[in-house]
């Protein structure tokens, strides 16, 4: 008789999990508080308050798109085509990144435009940025297989590859802050900035968090080419849902899960409150957690859970679902409004404030998928980084909408922008913690603003419990879909 495991959430990393343990012959059940897959990566329709025919379409959490490697990997083990299922559109265009009307930066997937805007727009040149991203690209060769790729224990230390890395740990920088080797590749600080906001990737603070996180750029500029789903980002989890189903996964949506009970050094069930609002108990071989570590923690624990200090969690956000009824023809599927002091920013959201001029992140997918959105109308998903466990009043949002607000007429030169929007909904750091499970409205579990942090991060393995597992981006290798794929990946790996 197979072993039956009960996976707690459907993020990517539940899902990949899933496929992959039912693809090898386990009954897999996967436990889900909402009505669809995705975890943070939803899906969200929105309609115009003037015209109700208007209809918008927005990817609740997660814009980017990276790492394809991962996901042909994940198919290619569970026997399907990545590309047959999930089509790609190739952006010649990465990112706009404003400071002012007339003062931004292009950046590209390809090295010779991105060099060319820089020596137009910067003070910096091909030279340069050849150097950092040739730098960037040793340090992912020298670290990515033995911290991304592999599971994390202190076994690693019998790998030879650790023993390279060593060697020549004075290039990964491991002890050198981010921003500061920015400071010797560049020139210009916008340049610094626009490398700088690769930490943010993981929840961190670019000017407290190592060097090595350079790398991330390599996932951006590294292979020359980047893409996104034609289909947008919560169609990724669609097809991946279809495929466990189609491998015997059963789900069971609606479910939220209220308690998980062990005895000794195992856990022997857990209770969910199911769709029908009716208590249930289910019991399993093995369970996997694809709910935050800390939340997950707090279940078990109860009054003995002993929770991460705040100021170790990477940062939550505050969003906006914007339906905006004019097409903006100089903005692009990514777009940041910088802060004026960029330090400031992330020295506020460390001390736990509000900043008083955060940088806004402008999405909009209906640039790429047309359906999006109604002809000659755009979606805008904004969102602004807070510090985790910020609990914002009405009127502390209100101020930080009108602080974006004047941002964006700034940059784009109109006035009343709030006129543009005709559709609207927000979502906080203490609901997306609600929704999603997410400790605090962490995004990302532990942030990497220490060393200590980025090797504590938490394992797939439990340390207490024989038969508890977990997946997702609060666990290693660490946030971000593609990683939380690989946590999945990795977890299948260890579960015999």
């Amino acid at each position: 008789m197979s072993q039956k495991v009960i996976v707690m959430g459907a993020g990517f990393g539940g899902l990949a999990t899933a496929a992959l343990l039912a693809k090898r012959g386990f009954e897999v059940h996967v436990i889900e508080q909402n009505s669809c897959s995705g975890g943070k990566a939803g899906q969200l329709f929105l309609y115009s308050k003037e015209n109700s025919s208007y209809k918008y379409r927005f990817d609740t959490g997660p814009s980017l798109f990276s790492l394809l490697p991962i996901w042909k990997n994940l198919y290619n083990q569970l026997g399907y085509n990545f590309e047959e299922l999930n089509p790609l559109y190739e952006v010649d265009i990465g990112a706009k990144y404003f400071w002012s009307k007339d003062n931004f930066i292009t950046t590209y997937p390809n090295f010779t435009d991105f060099a060319a805007e820089l020596e137009i727009k910067t003070k910096d040149n091909r030279n340069k940025l050849r150097k950092f991203l040739l730098d960037t690209y040793n340090q992912w060769q020298l670290c990515s297989d033995l911290f991304l790729f592999s599971p994390f224990s202190w076994q690693l230390i019998l790998k030879k590859q650790f023993w390279k890395s060593l060697v020549k740990i004075h290039q990964v920088k491991l002890f050198q802050k981010m921003f500061k080797s920015l400071e010797d590749y560049f020139s210009d600080d916008r340049t610094r900035q626009i490398f700088a906001r690769m930490a943010t990737y993981n929840g961190s603070n670019p000017y407290q968090t190592s060097a090595l996180f350079n790398l991330i750029s390599q996932i951006e500029y590294g292979s020359q080419k980047q893409y996104t789903p034609k289909n947008g980002i919560f169609d990724l989890a669609f097809q991946l849902t279809r495929i466990c189903q189609e491998l015997g996964v059963k789900f069971h949506y609606n479910c939220k899960l209220i308690d998980i009970e062990y005895s000794k050094n195992k856990i022997k069930k857990i209770q969910i409150k199911n769709q029908h609002n009716q208590l249930q108990n289910i019991e399993a071989n093995l369970f996997v957690s694809n709910i935050d570590y800390y939340h997950t923690n707090k279940i078990i624990r109860k009054e003995e859970f002993k929770p991460p200090v705040t100021r170790q969690l990477s940062m939550s956000a505050l969003i906006f679902y914007w339906g905006i009824k004019y097409n903006f023809l100089q903005l692009v599927s990514h777009n940041l409004f910088c802060s004026q002091d960029y330090k400031l920013e992330f020295d506020q959201i460390n001390e736990g404030l509000i900043p008083n001029d955060p940088t806004v992140y402008i999405s909009i997918s209906s640039l790429i998928t047309k359906s999006d959105a109604p002809d000659g109308h755009q979606n805008w998903f904004v969102m602004v980084n807070l510090p985790a466990g910020i609990n914002l009043q009405h009127e502390q949002i209100q101020k930080l909408k009108a602080t974006i607000l004047s941002k964006i007429e700034a940059i784009l030169g109109v006035q009343n922008f709030q006129s543009f929007i005709t559709a609207e909904q927000i979502l906080t750091p203490d609901q997306i913690e609600l929704k999603t499970g997410s400790y605090l409205g962490s995004l990302y579990g532990l942030n990497s603003n220490s060393m200590l942090n980025a090797f504590y991060r938490p394992k797939s393995k439990d340390k207490n419990f024989t038969n508890l597992y977990y997946t997702g981006g609060s666990v290693h290798p660490g946030g971000g879909i593609p990683l939380a794929i690989q946590s999945g990946i990795l977890l299948s790996q260890i579960i015999k």
